[in-house]
């Protein structure tokens, strides 16, 4: 309670067995968030914060936690599994360890919750919610980083979403203090879970991708460095197991389209030093690649970017989209495919 404000930290939902009342108690967790959001006596959170909210699902002996906020959408992720909490005949200790684990830290969470209102409550400098302008409240919480070139912690703001999808993970961005430090005013943020740092600095530094700034944990202080990983000896050791990490670059002002006329040999000769660095680029479709005003052109997606021999593509690849021979799920990211896909762009000649 804030000022006669109530928000809740957490919601419950359980169920004395699965589907009860023709019901998933997690959908219900769900339901119940949205409608307390729309109820009058919270406005005032909603207008300043996406108001994050922990919820616990339970249906008989399975037990789950979730988290959602609320942007321009209601987002809610589980983030756990749905954990047995019964009785085994045996060998009961490692798993009542993880779960008490899970709840201890779902416990401490909820007192940081309860920070973070108060300091939504007190604070005087969130802006007036209007529609027609940026709101902190539809951007994730990183707004500052290390910057590599200057030694410097910069603070930025979201300016708007590159992409008109709700997944999108990748942002432009306006540095708000970043006088004598050399950095450019604006920037893109990208929330990543894996991602080509070498590979975007060694075409960076022969100026075929933007000025990588930063690339770490969340927290913008704690650089992440790149890691060289061995080549797997099943498919299944190719699945990257890393935190979320934030990537910061220069943002890079485009030429008009058409593309220039030698867009293909532009490209073709940024792959020959890329592939004889020892490495590849693995996504290679036109939203990755751009023109600035000089008609130069730079790459801007390292997702799938890595050393040859161990890099391998993700999980569940699109069917919309017409990959290189032999690309596939975990399976290795091959030279030739760069060039394949090379071959795919849809360049006028």
């Amino acid at each position: 309670m804030f000022e006669g404000v109530s928000i809740p930290f957490l919601i419950w939902e359980l169920q004395l067995e699965v589907g009860e009342g023709g019901s998933d108690a997690s959908t219900q967790a769900e339901l119940s968030m949205r409608r307390i959001l729309t109820q009058e006596n919270v406005s005032e959170f909603v207008k300043k914060c996406c108001c994050p909210i922990l919820m616990l699902a339970g249906s008989g002996p399975w037990l789950t936690v979730l988290g959602g906020v609320f942007t321009d959408n209601l987002i809610v992720q589980r983030l756990t599994d749905m954990m047995w909490i019964g009785h085994s005949t045996t060998q009961d200790e490692p798993r009542v360890y993880r779960l008490a684990r899970v709840l201890l830290s779902l416990r401490n969470n909820l007192h940081r919750l309860r920070d973070y209102y108060a300091e939504i409550n007190n604070s005087k400098h969130i802006p007036t919610f209007d529609v027609s302008r940026p709101h902190p409240r539809n951007y994730p919480y990183p707004t500052s980083f290390l910057d590599s070139k200057s030694g410097k912690t910069l603070r930025f703001k979201y300016v708007q979403a590159l992409e008109n999808n709700a997944k999108c993970v990748t942002y432009k961005a306006e540095i708000t203090d970043s006088q004598g430090t050399g950095a450019p005013k604006d920037i893109v943020v990208k929330f990543v879970s894996r991602y080509g740092k070498t590979v975007h600095e060694f075409l960076a530094q022969q100026n075929h991708a933007p000025c990588l700034r930063y690339f770490g944990l969340l927290d913008g202080q704690s650089s992440t460095k790149a890691l060289d990983h061995p080549a797997p000896e099943l498919p299944s050791h190719a699945l990257p197991l890393c935190s979320m990490n934030m990537v910061v670059m220069d943002y890079v002002t485009t030429h008009d389209k058409p593309w220039p006329q030698d867009a293909r040999e532009q490209i073709s000769k940024v792959l020959d030093k890329l592939h004889a660095g020892g490495y590849v680029f693995g996504d290679l479709r036109s939203p990755n690649v751009l023109f600035d005003q000089s008609n130069e052109g730079k790459f801007i997606d390292f997702d799938w970017s890595g050393s040859d021999q161990c890099t391998y593509y993700p999980l569940n690849l699109s069917q919309s989209i017409k990959w290189a021979d032999g690309a596939g799920d975990l399976l290795p990211i091959l030279p030739e495919h760069d060039r394949q896909m090379l071959e795919n762009l849809p360049f006028e000649e």
